[in-house]
């Protein structure tokens, strides 16, 4: 029997054939599903603005455009999901399946390709789409911004208290504001209450606003209070923090998606700032898992592709495929916010539903190939 690895080699042309196939037919489904999500966006944000003057057509046919693929990114296991299941359905319907199979070729040597397709996909999306989206979302907060009248670098959303507390070795901060624009470098409804490490009031400032500068923090209209328990007033006041604007922006941003390259450096700096992890551990663990669980989606669909060559009943078969698919989606998103919240370690909630998935998917795919 021929390894399924050396396989590849001794028979390049039919690998080369069948993972053209599932590469091919995953990009088309991907394509249409750009398609109709860029679709669905630009219909409701016509809508949104067509009250509003001054809004071009193609402003808002760019916002769609650029926000598109996030909204991709989380339906790409899916996508990977139908396109295993249309690639199989067509090699059977046309008897490939059937030849590769009388030719003494086995279920794992016709799958490794997709197998391989699917990792690669994921690894891509891993290390290339998910930074790509990164910069995108941060031009679409830009334009919707503009579109909207709204700051262009708004972070939060909305004009609820957001807090971030620092602790380093001489004192607390805890820094409090109504909303945090221009990525973290202007704050507005300014709060900030310095503690030494016993918990005593060192000083407490309340501000209109405050602005970094590159050095220090600029607040305008600020009211003081130290020690002595006086409040002072001053029209801008220069201050000195061991706080960057990175630590802000992180703090205060409500999105837990950053660049999978920058998320290594995120998690060390919240530990040196003494800051909860599990978020940015979470994110950078579900990428690492990505091609994996892409590779679940594969296997997952020749558990159910497969038999339709014997038994028939494409219908119902698509149906177990995709709602199998969307179990173990759900589970991973269940997972995910069970690991955001610190209730589920990162690495487990991460790596779980994707390890079962493929234990699943495998032990079933065993059963029904070789009994």
């Amino acid at each position: 029997m021929i390894h399924p690895l050396s396989y590849l080699f001794q028979m390049p042309t039919l690998s080369r054939y069948f993972g053209f196939m599932f590469l091919k037919t995953i990009f088309f489904i991907a394509l249409f599903c750009s398609v109709l999500v860029f679709l669905i966006d630009f219909t409701e944000l016509l809508r949104r603005t067509s009250g509003l003057k001054d809004v071009s057509t193609f402003a808002v046919f760019a916002l769609s455009l650029i926000r598109t693929p996030s909204i991709m990114e989380q339906i790409l296991p899916f996508t990977v999901l139908i396109g295993a299941m249309v690639t199989l359905f067509m090699l059977a319907r046309r008897l490939e399946l059937v030849v590769a199979r009388s030719a003494g070729i086995s279920v794992w040597q016709f799958m490794m390709p997709a197998f391989i397709v699917a990792l690669g996909l994921g690894f891509a999306a891993t290390a290339l789409f998910n930074p790509t989206i990164n910069y995108l979302n941060n031009q679409a907060r830009l334009l919707e911004a503009d579109i909207f009248n709204r700051d262009a670098k708004l972070i939060t959303g909305e004009t609820s208290s957001i807090w971030l507390r620092k602790t380093n070795r001489s004192e607390d901060i805890i820094l409090g504001a109504a909303s945090a624009l221009n990525n973290g470098s202007l704050l507005i409804g300014v709060t900030i209450i310095r503690q030494n490490r016993q918990g005593r009031l060192i000083q407490r400032i309340d501000a209109d606003s405050a602005q970094y500068d590159g050095t220090q923090w600029i607040l305008e209209n600020a009211a003081l209070t130290g020690l002595d328990s006086q409040r002072h007033t001053s029209g801008k006041y220069f201050l000195k923090l061991d706080l960057s604007i990175e630590e802000v922006n992180e703090g205060f941003s409500k999105s837990n998606q950053r660049s999978f390259w920058t998320l290594p450096e995120l998690i060390e700096k919240a530990k040196t700032a003494d800051l909860p992890t599990y978020r940015y551990s979470l994110q950078f663990n579900t990428l690492l898992a990505q091609p994996f669980f892409f590779m679940a989606m594969v296997v997952i669909a020749a558990t159910v592709s497969l038999r339709f060559i014997r038994s028939g009943g494409i219908n119902g078969l698509v149906l177990v495929g995709i709602a199998t698919g969307f179990f173990f989606y759900v589970l991973r998103s269940l997972a995910e916010d069970l690991g955001s919240s610190g209730v589920v370690q990162p690495v487990l909630a991460a790596w779980l539903p994707t390890l079962l998935a493929l234990v699943l998917g495998f032990s079933v795919l065993l059963h029904q190939e070789d009994g």
